[in-house]
C-alpha cells in the first residue's frame, strides 16, 4: 500500500516542479493551472499517509521531506489569488 502512495504522491509532486522549469511545451505548461486541485491531492494523500502509516522509519522521512515542500510551494503560489492576500492595487480618488 505505500507504494501507491509514493508513487501517486511522485506524480503530483513531478506536476508541482513542471511549471517551474522555463518551456512553452504544453505537456510542461500543463501545471500551471491545476493547482488548486493538486494542493489538494497532495494533502489528502499526506493526511491519509501519516494516518495510516505514522512516520516510522527513514522512508517514511524521505517521503515528508519531498511532499511537504511541494504541497508548500502549490500554497504560496495559490495564496496571492485568495481573498485573505493583500489587496495590490490602490484605491481609485473620486474627482
Amino acid at each position: 500500500m505505500r507504494p501507491l502512495f509514493w508513487l501517486i504522491s511522485a506524480l503530483f509532486v513531478v506536476q508541482t516542479v513542471f511549471p517551474l522549469i522555463r518551456s512553452s511545451r504544453w505537456w510542461i505548461r500543463m501545471s500551471d493551472f491545476p493547482r488548486l486541485q493538486i494542493a489538494s491531492a497532495l494533502e489528502v494523500l499526506l493526511v491519509a499517509y501519516l494516518l495510516l502509516f505514522g512516520v516510522t522509519d527513514r522512508w517514511d522521512i524521505l517521503y515528508l521531506l519531498t511532499v511537504v515542500p511541494a504541497l508548500s510551494l502549490q500554497i504560496f503560489l495559490i495564496f496571492p489569488h485568495t481573498v485573505a492576500a493583500p489587496n495590490q492595487l490602490m484605491k481609485a480618488s473620486v474627482h
